[in-house]
């Protein structure tokens, strides 16, 4: 039980883009995520309840915690990306203004 609030707090994201991707009827990157790690908690929970052998909670969450990473260097990379073309957009209008 350890996993879940890992699964609920750390898989939001996912799930919310998911579910407004699937309520549009459009899918995402984040739709195959979501039923993926869902899948795996549910069938580890199965396992765990029929004292099955096998259980993937840790997989899982560390799933879920490559793909928070993941976002987040994405996020902070277009942030950059956002930052250096404002600098040249910046550059481009101070050089055509001073032209004849």
């Amino acid at each position: 039980m350890i996993a879940a609030p890992a699964m609920i707090y750390a898989g939001r994201f996912f799930y919310q883009s998911a579910w407004n991707a699937l309520r549009h009827g459009r899918t995402n990157m984040d739709v195959p995520i979501a039923l993926t790690v869902t899948l795996s908690y549910g069938m580890s929970l199965h396992e765990t309840i029929g004292h099955g052998a096998h259980a993937w909670f840790d997989a899982s969450v560390t799933l879920l915690f490559f793909l928070l990473i993941g976002r987040t260097l994405d996020h902070m990379m277009r942030g950059r990306a956002r930052s250096a073309i404002s600098g040249l957009a910046r550059l481009s209008a101070r050089r055509h203004g001073r032209q004849p």
